[in-house]
């Protein structure tokens, strides 16, 4: 199964304990209607039932969450940071490891991913959008219609009250792109698809088992995403965990970049910034 950034990025923070919501059922007794919100703040954002379904399940998609106006802007950037028309010195373009070689095709189609974008005064503009959610999510809006066949995104349901699993690269024929990592033994589980249409936004927990298909059409399949974590999160030491070869992989890239000696929290510090609120220990 394919794995995407969230797990890795967010399976290094942990968050302060914190009091669970309750509500409870006008028609029930106090013990039979209790209902605990393990993974949702008590606030107006979310629906009752929003919340429930986020419980449960691990996602939950908003129709329509981002204006056009918004996506036909980064898409625009996209393209002029990929064609050298805006300066990008502190950004990763990562190339699909199966195209990086050719040349009789478009710098679009060989350039997959633009990363560390969160200080970029255009891209950015997404994780600064009002509709952020509290402590640790992940927010993927599609750029564009995502069906079956371009590669939409898919969830295991659930998944999230499991434990986070061992990563590796998965055994690709043609390769795999460096830090595209998966986790093994779930191909067989059933999986929801998530097709969405332009501007739609998923928010899902940071151990939710996700991944997405091959593009198989002649098109794209543009999406922005980030992945928020409340102030008072903090970073903790892997070494020694299952993630640790994670962090032997991001310290190698770090240094590529001239980030020598820097440890693990350091790193990610720099690739983050605070978007809302004011900084606690994250």
């Amino acid at each position: 199964m394919a794995s995407e950034r969230l797990r890795v990025i967010f399976g290094h923070i942990e968050y302060l304990p914190h009091k669970s919501v309750s509500f409870y059922k006008s028609n029930k007794s106090k013990n039979e209607g209790i209902q605990r919100f393990q993974y949702t703040m008590d606030n107006p954002k979310l629906t009752m039932n929003q919340r429930v379904f986020y419980e449960e399940n691990g996602y939950l998609l908003i129709k329509n969450l981002v204006k056009h106006e918004y996506l036909d802007r980064w898409r625009q950037r996209f393209m002029d940071l990929i064609e050298g028309r805006a300066y990008s010195e502190n950004m990763t373009k990562m190339k699909d490891v199966s195209l990086k070689d050719r040349t009789d095709i478009s710098p679009e189609r060989i350039i997959n991913k633009i990363q560390d974008f969160v200080w970029d005064e255009v891209l950015s503009e997404h994780s600064r959008l009002p509709e952020a959610t509290d402590r640790i999510v992940c927010a993927w809006t599609a750029m564009e219609k995502v069906h079956r066949d371009n590669g939409c995104l898919f969830v295991v349901p659930g998944s999230h009250k499991g434990k986070l699993e061992q990563h590796e690269y998965p055994n690709w024929e043609k390769g795999v792109n460096k830090m595209y990592h998966g986790v093994r033994g779930f191909d067989d589980v059933p999986k929801q698809l998530l097709e969405m249409e332009k501007g739609d936004t998923v928010f899902f927990h940071p151990v939710l088992l996700h991944g997405s298909g091959d593009n198989v059409t002649n098109h794209f399949r543009k999406a922005i995403s980030c992945h928020f974590a409340a102030s008072d999160c903090y970073y903790i030491d892997v070494k020694g965990t299952l993630q640790e070869n994670i962090e032997k992989e991001v310290k190698e890239i770090a240094k590529r970049k001239g980030m020598e000696g820097l440890d693990f929290g350091q790193i990610w510090n720099l690739r983050s910034r605070l978007v809302r609120g004011r900084e606690i220990t994250l």
